[in-house]
């Protein structure tokens, strides 16, 4: 008897952790069950390093980090924007769209962040997208909350 209720709980468990699949044009990722310092923590154990935060405000944003051994690694560079309330973790991201263009115009690549473009999740596997928002799922993930949720917003 005691193996059966095992079986279900774990079974019960797993459906209510189970995250949901994201959806094309997805830009936020939101983990429950996380905290500030807990948020903070996990990303300069990544190896981001912290460019602002407030934590009254519960706000984040992360220096540009590099994902790419390839040629032109700069164009996989990420900044996160995460804000925590409320034990709720609301996780946005932009890389460098500028890094597009030079590819198409060799326009210069520049630190400002309003030449970032927003991580969207596209389902080609092939696009800087959907790579990128990959990596965010998996920080997602690193924060062991309760459950995460991809949104548009």
């Amino acid at each position: 008897m005691k193996r059966i209720s095992t079986f279900f709980l774990f079974l019960f468990f797993s459906i209510i952790v189970k995250s949901q699949e994201p959806v094309k044009n997805n830009n936020a990722i939101v983990v429950k069950g996380v905290i500030f310092s807990k948020v903070k923590e996990t990303l300069l154990d990544a190896g981001f390093f912290i460019d602002q935060q407030n934590a009254e405000d519960g706000t984040i944003i992360t220096k540009q980090k590099g994902f790419c051994e390839c040629p032109n690694k700069d164009f996989y560079q990420l900044i996160y924007y995460i804000r925590v309330k409320d034990s709720v973790a609301t996780i946005r991201g932009k890389f460098s769209s500028a890094v597009q263009l030079n590819l198409l115009n060799n326009h210069k690549n520049t630190d400002d962040k309003d030449d970032f473009s927003e991580v969207l999740y596209w389902k080609d596997k092939k696009s800087s997208y959907h790579y990128l928002f990959g990596i965010m799922t998996e920080f997602s993930k690193s924060l062991m909350g309760s459950s995460i949720e991809f949104k548009t917003l």
